[in-house]
């Protein structure tokens, strides 16, 4: 079967990409959409069996998912996996099981739950384990029902087969994405999953930061009131130090550079490292 990957891509990540390339390396194929513009933080170098695709103006992630709807048509695949670019691989035969699992287990999605919704309980059989007690619960916000337990998009799978089923409306917010797998009685699975502050998980081989984009936004922005000093700040402001230190000022804008020398280095470093250690999360350089 022939796996590619998929990114909805904000804004540029180094780790995220020297990770994805041991995953280029290895032949597979990476297709981007691009939803933001450079702002300061310079374009993904990827280049090596990647196809990049763009939008005219600043895009969502759901409406980025009903775009992937008529950009993965041209493409040759039968399992497509979502890396979001505040995801971070560091163990590619992690990778690589969890593929032959969902395989095997003939699953048509898997991902993994939000913080809050525990796998304790669940059968598994290697990384994935089958999710059968899935429920709908009725809220007012749209689109009026949330999904128990509640699933993360970073980390998603689909076969082609239930991918093409999906409509552009039902990728178009992921609650109503996962009603849809669900009412077209697609097989779904989880993984383990840690939780590690507030939007951030973790578990074998990868670690998802979350929430960077607002961070982003804030930084090219030079929003220091953006910043108050809680440990989730200071966490996500580290990450852009560390950055920084790993690869070299020149990565940023002159504009990103000043607004992260008027900041707090330090403690912002402390929390980040904090949270890598945490998650067991090392950088693939």
């Amino acid at each position: 079967m022939k796996v590619i990957f998929v990114t909805l891509h904000h804004r540029r990540s180094l780790f995220y990409e020297k990770a994805m390339q041991r995953l280029l390396d290895r032949g597979y194929e990476l297709v981007i959409l691009e939803t933001g513009f450079d702002k300061g933080f310079g374009s993904c170098a990827l280049s090596k069996n990647v196809s990049y695709h763009f939008t005219d103006s600043q895009t969502s992630y759901d409406q980025g998912m009903v775009l992937l709807k008529e950009i993965l048509k041209d493409y040759e695949w039968d399992i497509a996996i979502w890396i979001d670019n505040d995801f971070f691989l560091n163990d590619i035969e992690y990778l690589e099981k969890r593929i032959e699992d969902f395989i095997k287990g003939n699953y048509g999605f898997c991902s993994y739950f939000e913080n809050g919704f525990s796998t304790e309980g669940y059968k598994f059989e290697g990384t994935i384990a089958e999710v059968t007690d899935q429920k709908f619960e009725e809220v007012v916000e749209y689109p009026g029902f949330k999904p128990n337990p509640h699933w993360e998009n970073a980390f998603m799978m689909f076969t082609r087969n239930l991918w093409d089923k999906l409509t552009p409306d039902d990728v178009s917010h992921g609650r109503k994405c996962i009603k849809a797998i669900y009412s077209l009685g697609a097989k779904m699975g989880t993984i383990v999953k840690q939780e590690a502050l507030r939007y951030s998980h973790y578990g074998k081989g990868w670690f998802h930061v979350g929430n960077l984009t607002g961070y982003y936004y804030k930084i090219e922005n030079s929003d220091s009131s953006g910043f108050n000093g809680t440990e989730l700040d200071m966490s996500r402001l580290g990450y852009f130090f560390d950055q920084r230190n790993i690869f070299g000022r020149e990565i940023y804008s002159k504009q990103i550079n000043d607004f992260l020398d008027s900041m707090p280095s330090e403690p912002a470093l402390e929390a980040w490292n904090n949270l890598k250690k945490t998650a067991g999360y090392e950088p693939i350089l």
